[in-house]
């Protein structure tokens, strides 16, 4: 990591195997500390999970686009407590893939923050659903308003309300996914 850090001025490129790097230096370090735990040395426990989470912190500082550095950042942030900062690198990581949303829920390093993670998936739902809204609402008074006409129309309306009833049914259902879903169809139409 230090070689590519030292490489990331002129060669822009080297800032992915740095952050990769970094990365894999704090998955080692958790896996330490995970051996420590197992030895009831919560002091090493404790100080590897630190530099886990310092080292995941440089991994999204140098390649803001690894994902996975976002998601062990939190994971080691909640592993010391600090709901505040899980929350905040868990949402970057499911902003960019929403399967975190199932890792975070199945992950037990979560637990000790567990209420703070169930608000943050709260808040992206109701974030998504507000999305849907903007888009539905105005695409439901259109399809009643709009009166199609000729065969090119026709086909055209079959397409848009096959498009806004898939939308619909999604929306139904309530769920950050099924809203995440429904947007492009919407956006479609």
């Amino acid at each position: 990591a230090r070689y590519a850090n030292a490489e990331i001025g002129s060669m822009p490129e080297a800032a992915k195997v740095c952050g990769e790097a970094y990365l894999h230096a704090a998955i080692a370090c958790y896996a330490q500390a995970n051996e420590k735990w197992i030895a009831s040395d919560t002091d090493g426990a404790r100080r590897f999970t630190e530099k886990a989470l310092e080292l995941s912190k440089r991994a999204t500082q140098v390649y803001p686009k690894l994902t996975e550095a976002f998601y062990n950042h939190s994971r080691c942030a909640s592993l010391l407590g600090d709901g505040k900062t899980a929350v905040a690198s868990l949402r970057v990581a499911i902003l960019a893939d929403r399967n975190y949303c199932i890792k975070a829920e199945t992950d037990k390093d979560f637990d000790e923050v567990r209420i703070e993670i169930y608000r943050l998936f709260e808040s992206l739902r109701q974030r998504a659903k507000a999305e849907v809204a903007k888009l539905y609402e105005p695409l439901k008074r259109l399809l009643e308003d709009s009166v199609f006409q000729g065969t090119e129309a026709k086909k055209a309306e079959a397409e848009i309300r096959s498009l806004f009833q898939q939308a619909e049914m999604l929306f139904s259902k309530d769920t950050y996914f099924e809203y995440l879903d429904a947007l492009p169809l919407l956006q479609k139409t």
